[in-house]
């Protein structure tokens, strides 16, 4: 019997391997045919359109200074031949839509490769264009849109084809108020592939061209302040308790990365044992530190507070203690960023010790707010450049981030409900929805040992029910941002909580599954074991209520999102159920697979994990009331191995 077995073992394996390779092919294809689907056959009106190559920028102007009538629409294109046929309809259909815009890009591609190799642009981005011209190879006005910069616009015959445009396109945004607070609706962004361009060896280019903008045409942008002139004040608020070593550190390098400003620093200790406390308190007043000994349960958002009131500076630097500063100038460039009209939040790249990505801005995504590019090696091309450029986003870290003591008063502060996580993010929040630009400057970087203070909160389940309550709780207070973010384009997965930018949403609506009692005696057993294997390796990254996840969702029914595998093991055969345990009553469901590039590029060590992925909705209702462990259950087919890890997820049914 068992040579049988061994005999069969070998096709059916082989069967389930070339289903797996088949549904893989079948998900890539189905992104991309999503990517490609709204690229339509649009046609512009007869002599609407007129094409300009960024080469003849400046001959076009010549021309145009004496023509009192001309095409609608002006399309200019880095080289016209790139653009896509559908193009010059595609802008000519959206501004007949988006009556006050007067501005348009769209996304490009490299001729010949596949659509998800795109770079799919955020929306816009002044700090991003202003640092790196992001917009890239082509882009569309009104003909209104220049007539008021045409008299005072002089493109300089040396300057290169990059500089004329990045040129025209500022001005003719300075003109339309797309750098004034407000976020720029004269400037729109088409989220299709309108032309053909190779970004990542053309962005140093683009990068150069925005580098060269002088300080005429700064001013007009609203981003120039003279060195020379501009010294800014800085209140530097740190956050510490028995942790003086670190504080000693953070201060030492702040210290000598602070050159240009007026540095003010000030200490908050929420409770210090009596040895630290005396080291801190000699150490701060040799220092000329403001020390502040405020004993309290550690609320991050109070503390911050506390230590804003005290501040005498214009600017604020909130700052953890286990950071390191680097950068002899790095406070007196986010100053810089700080001080333009329109900017609320300045935060910048950290670094982890060992060199990779902690933060690099938060993005919004549908499970809730997380650092893109997080985990990643600091590589300056990470998705065409965000990595390292100065890019905009909905909120930056709080772990150092510098906001205007003006816009930080205006927006009220840090909400002291939120005590330890999203506080940050509630604030960036707040200060996007009156108006301002948030900015993360990626080509600065610190280092942030993370969780030194504080601890991992993933591998404590109280911790990780506080912040599940605190994301329903920063939800609950902005609930138009639920799964927004005007950075994030629409064809970058929205769905996960993967730290890098994934081409193509699902398209799929979650599973819809059943949940009802478990009645395998083995699965019965294992789960009121309380046995929890390590080596089975889950990732929630939404579970609740689908009126938490979406607008308009049902509070009876359940979402639940995130990937399973079994680490140092064949994945190809193995199947995944949800379980919840409460008091003995267990409930399940299956789990279909889903289809993660992310998670096969993220542990490419591991086997067969492509369709670790998993994302169901169920009735609520169906389980009777309690609070309910979530648990999930990975088995293999042929060895009838099965391994169960609770992921720490906890589930009230009232």
């Amino acid at each position: 019997m068992s040579g049988i077995g061994r005999k069969l073992k070998a096709p059916l394996y082989g069967a389930a391997y070339i289903k797996y390779s088949h549904e893989r092919s079948k998900a890539l294809r189905k992104r991309e045919a999503l990517i490609s689907a709204d690229l339509k056959d649009v046609k512009a009106p007869e002599g609407a359109v007129r094409v300009v190559s960024f080469a003849g920028i400046r001959d076009f102007f010549n021309e145009f200074m004496i023509r009192e009538q001309g095409p609608e629409i002006l399309v200019f294109a880095k080289d016209p031949q790139d653009l896509t046929d559908t193009a010059p309809g595609t802008f000519a259909e959206a501004f007949g839509k988006l009556k006050d815009t007067l501005i348009l890009y769209g996304d490009s591609l490299k001729k010949g490769a596949s659509p998800t190799e795109a770079f799919f642009r955020p929306d816009w981005s002044p700090d991003f264009f202003l640092d790196a011209f992001y917009i890239g190879g082509c882009f569309a006005m009104r003909t209104e849109a220049l007539r008021g910069v045409i008299k005072d616009t002089d493109f300089d015959t040396k300057a290169s084809p990059e500089a004329a445009a990045f040129n025209l396109f500022a001005r003719a945004a300075a003109h339309s108020g797309a750098f004034k607070k407000g976020h720029g609706a004269s400037v729109g962004h088409i989220p299709e592939i309108l032309y053909f361009e190779d970004f990542s060896s053309e962005a140093p280019l683009y990068k150069k061209a925005a580098g060269a903008a002088d300080s005429e045409l700064l001013k007009i942008c609203g981003a120039f302040t003279d060195p020379e002139l501009f010294k800014p004040g800085i209140s530097a608020l740190i956050l510490s308790k028995d942790h003086p070593e670190l504080f000693i550190k953070c201060h030492e390098t702040l210290r000598e990365c602070s050159e240009g400003t007026e540095l003010q620093v000030i200490l908050v200790d929420n409770g210090s044992g009596d040895e630290n406390r005396r080291k801190l308190s000699e150490y701060c007043s040799e220092q000329g530190i403001r020390y502040i000994y405020e004993p309290c349960d550690f609320n991050f958002s109070k503390l911050c507070n506390i230590a804003a009131k005290a501040a005498e500076k214009d600017f604020l630097l909130f700052c953890n203690d286990d950071v390191e500063f680097r950068d002899h100038l790095t406070l007196f460039k986010l100053a810089q960023t700080a001080a333009r009209d329109r900017v609320g939040l300045s935060g910048c790249r950290l670094l982890y010790p060992d060199g990779r990505i902690q933060h690099a801005g938060v993005f919004n995504v549908k499970p809730g707010p997380m650092h893109k590019l997080q985990f990643r090696e600091n590589s300056g091309d990470l998705y065409f450049g965000m990595g390292s450029s100065v890019i905009n986003v909905m909120s930056a870290t709080a772990a150092c981030v510098m906001v205007k003591k003006q816009v930080f008063d205006e927006a009220g502060g840090f909400d002291e409900e939120l005590a330890v996580a999203f506080n940050d993010v509630a604030l960036g929040f707040k200060i996007f929805s009156l108006g301002y630009d948030n900015v993360c400057r990626n080509d600065i970087s610190c280092i942030h040992k993370e969780s030194v203070t504080r601890g991992n909160d993933a591998l404590d389940t109280a911790k990780i029910a506080r912040l599940m309550r605190e994301r329903d709780l920063l939800y609950a207070k902005f609930p138009e941002y639920k799964g927004y973010d005007p950075y994030l384009n629409l064809y970058l997965d929205n769905t996960i909580l993967d730290s890098g930018f994934i081409p193509g949403p699902s398209g799929d609506e979650p599973d819809r599954v059943t949940l009802k009692p478990v009645t395998d005696r083995a699965i019965k057993e294992l789960a009121l074991s309380q046995k929890d294997d390590p080596v089975l390796n889950v990732g929630i990254e939404y579970c609740g209520r689908e009126s938490d996840y979406v607008r308009g969702g049902s509070k009876d029914t359940l979402i639940l999102t995130g990937f399973c595998f079994v680490g140092g093991f064949d994945n190809c055969s193995v199947c995944k159920k949800l379980v919840l345990r409460s008091e003995g009553r267990l409930y399940e469901a299956y789990l279909n697979n889903r289809f993660r590039s992310d998670i096969e590029n993220n542990v490419p060590d591991q086997k067969n994990v492509a369709f670790a992925g998993f994302s169901v909705s169920a009735d609520f209702n169906a389980v009777c009331p309690g609070t309910y462990e979530v648990c999930i259950l990975a088995y293999d087919r042929f060895s009838g191995l099965k391994l169960l890890r609770d992921s720490g997820r906890r589930l009230i049914k009232e």
